[in-house]
C-alpha cells in the first residue's frame, strides 16, 4: 500500500494499491494458485494437492522435492514456485538509478537460487549451473550437455521473470527496457522463442500500465510486431553486439535479425489464431481450445516462451472483468503450463489497477516492498539497492549444500544475506548427509534451501555488501548523481561486468584517492583489460563533473 504526505493509515489503507505493486502481487499469486496444478494431468492428484477436486485458492499442501529420493515437504499456503522466487532476484538485481545489475544476477542471485529453486527449467538450471564457474560469463554462457543446449533453450523462464524491468521502467515505454530485457532473457536462453516470447510479455505489460486495461485483440500484432526492433536495440548495448551476437550467429549458422523476424512471423501466426478465438461465448472452451491449438498441451512445446506469453494476454482479455475466476480456469487446465501462464496473466490483470489478491500469498509483505522500490525507481525517488557481495571477491559455494553457513554469531545464505528465523527441516538419506530447511531471510522472504546438518563458516566475501542509495536522476544524492553521469559517459552499455559498479562507487567514495582508483583499475584489469579501460574514462569523467573541469 502507498502512502502519500499528508495521507493517515486508515486513508492509505482505503486506497487500492499502485498499479505496479497490484501486478507483482496477482503474478505471484497467479504462480502460488498453479504451483499446486503444475506438472500433473491427473485429478487424484490435484485432488490429494489441494484437498478438492480442484484448485480453488492457495492452501497449505504438500509434495515431493530433490529429485526421485526427495523429501516430501510441506508447503505453506501461498507458497510460489521458481517463476516468482526468479522475479524476486531480477528485482533485487536492478539498482535504484534503474540500471539491471547482470552480473549481481548472473554470477550471484542465479547459482544461489540453485539451492531454494522450486521446479526450475532445465535450461535455466543448466546456464546457472555454467555460472557457477568463475571462467563463464554471462555473454557467453553457450552451454551443451545432455540435459540442456542453450541455443535450444526457447522456454518461459525468460518471459516469468522479466516484469521488474518493466515495473521499474520511466513511462513502461519499451525503450525504456528493451535492452535489459533482452539483456535477462539471454543469460539463460539462447533460442528467439524465448526471448521473444518474454519481449511480447514485456510489451504486454507495458501496454497494460501505461493505458490501464488489457490491450484489445486487434492491437495484439503490433505487440509482437514490436518485438522485431530487438535486434537494433541490442546493437546498442556493447556486450550483446561485440560478445554475445557474434558467438550466437556462430553457433547458429544464421543471422540473428533473420532468426528473430522467423520467430515474430511465428508469433503474429499465433495471434491470428488468438483473435479469432477472442471473442468465443463459452471462455473456458475457448481457452482450451486455443492452448491445444498453440501446442500447450504437447510435451514438446507446452514450455515455450511464445506459447505462454500469447495464451495468457488471451486469457486476461477474456477474463478481464473476472480476474480470479479467470486464473483459477488457467491453473486447473492440467497438462498445460499452469503456474507461468497464470503468473503472466496475474501480471497483466493486476497492472490494471486491482485490489489486494483473495488468497493467502507468502511473503506478500516483501513481495510488496519489492514492488515499491520498483515504483520508487520509475518515479526518479530515491531507494535503496539491495546489497549483493562485491562481484569481484566472490565465489559461488563449492556445492548446493553449503550456501547455507554460519556468519556474525547465527545463520546466513551466500549472497543474500543473514537468516531471521527458521522453521521445519526435512532429511535426505545419502553418502553425505544434507537435509532441506525452512529460512526466512532478514529482508523478507522465505526458502526452502538445502544445507549440511552442521554449516560451515561463510566466508566474508559471500555476505552483503552497502550500496548507498540513489535515484536515476539529479534528485540522487551527490555520489550517486556523479556515478550516473560518469557511467553514461564513459560505458552507456548493458556490459555488467564485475565489479565496475561497486569500485567506480568506493572511488568516488574515497574523494578521488589515488591509491584507491589505482587499486580498483588494477583489479578489474585483472578480470579484463578492457573495462579497467572503462573504468579509468569513467573515474575521469565523474572527478570532471565534480570538480566543474
Amino acid at each position: 500500500m502507498r502512502y502519500e504526505l499528508g495521507m493517515s493509515p486508515a486513508e492509505a489503507a482505503d486506497r487500492p494499491p499502485h498499479p505496479v505493486v497490484s501486478s507483482a502481487l496477482w503474478a505471484a499469486w497467479g504462480d502460488a494458485l498453479g504451483f499446486i496444478t503444475e506438472l500433473t494431468t491427473s485429478l487424484g492428484e490435484v485432488s490429494r494437492r489441494s484437498g478438492g477436486a480442484k484448485v480453488e485458492n492457495t492452501v497449505p499442501w504438500k509434495r515431493s522435492i530433490g529429485g526421485r529420493f526427495g523429501p516430501m515437504v510441506e508447503l505453506p499456503a501461498g507458497t510460489y514456485s521458481d517463476d516468482t522466487q526468479l522475479r524476486l532476484a531480477v528485482s533485487r538485481s536492478i539498482r535504484a538509478n534503474g540500471r539491471f545489475d547482470v552480473e549481481a544476477f548472473s554470477k550471484i542471485e542465479l547459482p544461489v537460487f540453485l539451492s531454494y529453486e522450486l521446479r526450475a527449467g532445465k535450461g535455466t538450471k543448466a546456464a546457472a549451473y555454467e555460472l557457477m564457474k568463475r571462467h563463464v560469463r554471462w555473454s557467453s554462457n553457450f552451454f551443451k550437455n545432455d540435459r540442456a543446449n542453450y541455443l535450444n533453450a526457447g522456454g518461459n523462464g525468460a518471459a516469468m521473470r522479466i516484469q521488474p524491468h518493466v515495473w521499474s521502467a520511466q513511462g513502461y515505454t519499451p525503450r525504456q527496457f528493451m535492452g535489459w530485457v533482452a539483456a535477462d532473457a539471454i543469460i539463460t536462453h539462447g533460442h528467439p522463442r524465448g526471448v521473444v516470447g518474454a519481449v511480447i510479455h514485456a510489451n504486454a505489460l507495458s501496454s497494460v500500465l501505461r493505458r490501464g486495461q488489457i490491450p484489445d485483440p486487434e492491437v495484439w500484432p503490433q505487440i509482437v510486431e514490436y518485438a522485431a526492433s530487438l535486434p537494433d536495440v541490442m546493437q546498442e548495448h556493447e556486450a550483446l553486439r561485440d560478445r554475445w551476437l557474434p558467438l550466437w550467429e556462430k553457433g547458429a549458422g544464421k543471422p540473428w535479425r533473420e532468426a528473430i523476424n522467423e520467430t515474430i512471423a511465428e508469433g503474429q501466426a499465433m495471434v491470428a489464431e488468438a483473435q479469432q478465438a477472442a471473442n468465443g461465448k463459452d471462455r473456458e472452451a475457448t481457452y482450451h481450445e486455443l492452448v491445444v491449438a498453440l501446442g500447450g498441451k504437447r510435451r514438446e512445446t507446452m514450455g515455450s516462451g511464445m506459447i505462454a506469453a500469447v495464451a495468457s494476454l488471451v486469457a486476461a482479455w477474456l477474463y478481464r472483468d473476472d480476474p480470479v475466476e479467470g486464473l483459477l480456469m488457467v491453473v486447473n487446465q492440467l497438462g498445460t503450463d499452469t503456474d507461468t501462464i497464470a503468473t503472466l496473466m496475474g501480471a497483466l490483470l493486476g497492472a490494471t489497477g486491482l485490489p489486494t489478491p483473495p488468497g493467502p500469498l507468502l511473503d506478500s509483505e516483501y513481495i510488496l516492498a519489492e514492488a515499491e522500490r520498483m515504483v520508487s525507481i520509475s518515479e526518479s525517488q530515491p531507494t535503496a539497492n539491495f546489497p549483493h557481495p562485491d562481484p569481484l571477491k566472490w565465489r559461488p559455494p563449492s556445492s548446493l549444500a553449503d550456501a547455507v553457513g554460519t556468519a556474525n554469531g547465527g545463520w546466513g545464505v551466500a549472497g543474500l544475506g543473514s537468516v531471521h528465523s527458521t522453521d521445519g527441516q526435512y532429511e535426505i538419506a545419502g553418502k553425505s548427509p544434507t537435509l532441506y530447511q525452512w529460512l526466512t531471510l532478514a529482508y523478507g522472504q522465505t526458502i526452502l534451501i538445502k544445507r549440511r546438518p552442521d554449516p560451515k563458516p561463510l566466508p566474508a566475501t559471500a555476505l552483503p555488501l552497502e550500496r548507498p542509495a540513489q535515484a536515476s536522476n539529479g534528485t540522487a544524492p551527490r555520489q550517486a548523481a556523479l556515478f550516473d553521469e560518469a557511467k553514461s559517459q564513459a560505458v552507456a552499455s548493458a556490459d555488467e561486468t564485475a565489479g565496475f559498479d561497486a569500485a567506480l562507487e568506493r572511488v568516488i567514495a574515497s574523494g578521488f584517492d589515488e591509491r584507491v582508483a589505482g587499486r580498483e583499475v588494477l583489479s578489474i584489469a585483472l578480470m579484463s583489460v578492457a573495462q579497467a579501460s572503462q573504468l579509468a574514462s569513467a573515474i575521469a569523467a565523474a572527478y570532471r563533473v565534480s570538480t566543474g573541469r
